[in-house]
């Protein structure tokens, strides 16, 4: 009769335990913003760039962009869309926000989306996919000068990166950080996480053929540009 009592009383502990695990399991995917449900999307000649901002609006999840840029830095027009994307988790919707221009790619880092053109996966050439072995910033104020001190760090030649600020770039306090074995573009997060929490960065078309970068501090539906005001 014990034993059956101390079978019952076990059975009841590990019933009890998978039922904790599976709510905080539960818990974690409702904290997880790409887990977030997204309004569908309707595009009437527009770019993707456009629902990515909408994106943003719905989700409050950075998206930082890099266009497709020749070698003179103009870049390939943007393609224009009339299209429904139907309503689904953030994973979702920018699978299928990618799907529609094919030419771009998306990953996660952290909490942050960068878009980038698909061809340049997995190239280790490509700037952005450089890796800087060490970045270290000893009270950095702006982060233009931090972007253009990780190009520095960057090994080989440098890119001579043109960096722009919508609503200026200033810290709120020097930064003084060493982070190792980051590419470029983890590089270029973490700068924009640091200058604030809705801040993300854009590869430009531009006349110069220098890579041209701009933060920002809130994108705009309307046409993806970097809102002026801080």
């Amino acid at each position: 009769m014990l034993n059956l009592a101390v079978t019952v009383v076990l059975a009841v502990l590990a019933a009890l335990c998978a039922s904790l695990a599976w709510a905080e399991s539960q818990q974690r995917i409702v904290r997880d913003p790409f887990q977030r449900s997204v309004p569908a999307i309707v595009l009437n000649g527009q770019t993707i760039f456009q629902a990515i901002a909408r994106l943003y609006v719905s989700t409050g999840i950075v998206v930082s962009v890099e266009r497709m840029l020749d070698d003179k830095g103009t870049g390939e027009m943007d393609r224009k869309f009339t299209a429904t994307i139907p309503a689904a988790s953030t994973t979702v919707v920018l699978n299928e926000i990618c799907a529609l221009d094919g030419r771009y790619a998306w990953s996660r880092d952290g909490n942050v989306v960068n878009i980038y053109p698909s061809k340049t996966l997995g190239d280790p050439n490509y700037l952005f996919n450089r890796r800087i072995p060490v970045f270290h910033l000893n009270a950095v104020s702006q982060a233009s000068s931090a972007a253009i001190q990780a190009d520095e760090e960057l090994p080989g030649p440098r890119s001579q990166l043109i960096l722009l600020g919508a609503g200026g770039t200033d810290f709120a306090k020097p930064w003084t950080v060493t982070l190792k074995n980051l590419t470029l573009r983890m590089a270029m997060n973490r700068i924009a996480q640091h200058l604030c929490a809705t801040c993300g960065w854009q590869l430009l078309k531009s006349r110069s053929s220098e890579p041209t970068v701009m933060f920002y501090y809130k994108l705009q539906p309307e046409d993806f540009s970097a809102e002026q005001k801080r």
